[in-house]
């Protein structure tokens, strides 16, 4: 499997005073009192759209910028199917100034 690369961002925002996690390739952001909050809401509307974008792959495979983005979906269905979230979730912890993330 090609390996992919994810550009996701866990910061504190000191004027919302909130833990932000943010998954730039496929747009999804979660944020929470705490870190571990943030990122546990991010997994799970990153699940919420992921089982929306394959509900509506027809739609998405027609617009360029959605349709580029299949390998990023495609790859996170894969973690969810197999479980793998707690990888993602270590992953995004482990090096949180480090934005590139990989999944093999």
């Amino acid at each position: 499997m090609e390996k992919i690369k994810f550009n996701t961002e866990i910061s504190y925002d000191e004027k919302t005073q909130q833990w932000e996690a943010i998954q730039h390739d496929v747009h999804v952001y979660g944020c929470g009192n705490t870190e571990d909050e943030a990122i546990n809401n991010l997994i799970d509307l990153i699940e919420d759209s992921v089982k929306e974008y394959f509900e509506n792959i027809n739609t998405y495979m027609q617009i360029p910028e959605w349709k580029d983005k299949l390998p990023y979906f495609e790859a996170l269905r894969d973690m969810f199917e197999q479980e793998h979230w707690e990888i993602f979730k270590m992953i995004s912890k482990r090096d949180k100034n480090d934005t590139d993330k990989k999944y093999n």
